[in-house]
């Protein structure tokens, strides 16, 4: 992480993102920054858990408007919806902090995720944006191992609203939106 200078942290509902934020801001202090879509394929309880973990950890959070619901090959919801989506959320996180002046921008990805889904490791590259963990190697095994070793408590976050959906079915808002109070209502009862 040191060679990146400014460095702008892609966030999304992944349980490594503490693991990552913790350690970014130990190596690199305050030239660290995270963002987020605010996205609907993200839950609500999702967002307010990033904003909880950000606060803990000391580092600023920028909450970036996307209109991934407007991109017809993401709704197709097909076995390369997650390139679609990362690189249009993506790409307008880069850019944002680019503007902000991020020499880099950074994801939270392991070796194991980097490659689970169709097109991640090719969108990373097109958009220039960096996997620090995977890059080093280490697996999601490895940071649920590795987390409590060092007093990071990986909390429970979901994953993608769109994950949620059969590949083939397309998605819609009004459908995310249901399932998002759905696991809501679940988890408060």
């Amino acid at each position: 992480l040191y060679g990146y200078g400014e460095l702008a942290l892609a966030l999304s509902c992944s349980d490594e993102n503490s693991f990552f934020l913790v350690y970014a801001k130990k190596l690199l202090g305050s030239k660290v920054f995270a963002l987020m879509a605010d996205a609907e394929i993200f839950a609500a309880a999702d967002k307010l858990l990033c904003q909880r973990i950000v606060r803990e950890v000391d580092i600023e959070l920028f909450f970036i408007p996307t209109r991934e619901m407007h991109n017809l090959d993401f709704l197709e919801n097909n076995e390369n919806r997650c390139f679609f989506c990362r690189r249009y959320i993506l790409g307008a996180l880069a850019k944002t902090a680019r503007k902000f002046g991020a020499n880099a921008v950074a994801v939270a990805l392991t070796v194991d995720k980097l490659y689970a889904r169709q097109g991640v490791a090719e969108c990373l590259q097109e958009l220039n944006v960096v996997a620090p963990l995977a890059d080093s190697g280490l697996t999601t095994q490895d940071i649920f191992e590795l987390s409590p070793r060092v007093g990071i408590e990986l909390p429970d976050t979901g994953r993608c609203m769109a994950e949620r959906i059969p590949l083939g079915r397309p998605l819609d808002s009004e459908t995310l939106l249901f399932l998002a109070d759905a696991e809501a209502f679940l988890y408060e009862h």
